[in-house]
């Protein structure tokens, strides 16, 4: 017989209750317990947040402080003022093709045995797989987001993964309130020392031409589709009308040794002494490689 507080007309979701009270988590308990470890984990891996006029490669500095010790981070930070940043550019679409990102995310793993810094659009798609990859490798990684404010990256859902996000408010937009994906451009080319174009659609053709007439090197992962397939043909017809590259510009359908030889040129550039923009066609002058790049 059940005691007169248990009788049979007593509530039988009142009775659940306190069985769940004596035995279980209270949901809203376990929740805040998910919750804080959510956010502990995300506090590690949060990135230092710069203005739209500051340098992305002096916060680095302070990334040091919160992020796990790694060799190549350790080794990296002790070179820290020759490591070279490698812009890696291309499609953002949702899709990709199996075979197209593994060779992306090789390419990001080799820039970061190379002890290279991975600047992004801070975009999905081909340039996310990239700076991933050597994120897993211990490397640096620098996002362009191309929003004023870190709020409305989030609310894009685009990554924030990076070790360092730069915001964009140049060039101004005139009073619209949109991403300023023209200035993330810019501001992807003015802080890499060299690019990789991998796939691609207009937006990296846009990344591209700004590079080649900065005369940042260039390196083309051929056979990645969209943009990259075409940079070659490009080039001629430029060649022709007249205004030659004036940086190196490396094809290779390799993505370890594409790396390998877009460092070398890089370094082989800068020890040249050559900068600034290419300039009208009468000014340009065709760079000239060694034969082992």
């Amino acid at each position: 017989m059940l005691p007169r507080s248990l009788h049979p007309r007593f509530p039988a979701a009142l009775l659940l209750a306190l069985l769940a009270a004596l035995f279980f988590v209270h949901p809203s308990e376990a929740n805040r317990k998910v919750a804080k470890k959510a956010s502990t984990s995300q506090a590690s891996y949060a990135p230092v947040l710069v203005g739209p006029r500051s340098d992305p490669r002096k916060a680095l500095a302070k990334r040091q402080l919160t992020s796990k010790r790694t060799p190549h981070r350790t080794a990296l930070l002790a070179r820290k003022p020759s490591a070279l940043v490698i812009g890696v550019m291309g499609g953002a679409g949702a899709v990709t093709p199996p075979n197209i990102a593994e060779k992306v995310a090789h390419l990001g793993a080799a820039i970061a045995s190379q002890l290279g810094i991975v600047l992004t659009g801070a975009a999905p798609g081909l340039p996310d797989i990239a700076a991933t990859a050597a994120k897993a490798k211990g490397a640096y990684t620098i996002g362009i987001s191309p929003y004023r404010t870190m709020l409305q990256h989030k609310r894009a859902k685009a990554p924030v993964n990076f070790d360092v996000i730069k915001l964009t408010s140049h060039p101004a937009l005139h009073g619209q309130d949109r991403p300023n994906y023209m200035g993330r451009e810019i501001d992807n080319i003015e802080h890499s020392d060299a690019i990789v174009i991998v796939g691609g659609r207009f937006g990296t053709l846009g990344e591209f031409a700004i590079a080649a007439d900065e005369r940042r090197p260039i390196g083309v992962l051929t056979g990645s589709g969209g943009i990259a397939d075409t940079i070659k043909q490009i080039v001629e017809a430029s060649t022709k009308a007249g205004k030659p590259p004036g940086a190196p510009i490396i094809y290779d359908s390799n993505p370890k040794r594409l790396i390998t030889r877009l460092i070398k040129a890089t370094r082989a550039f800068q020890a040249s002494g050559e900068s600034g923009p290419l300039g009208d066609g009468d000014k340009a002058k065709q760079v000239k490689l060694p034969g082992n790049l």
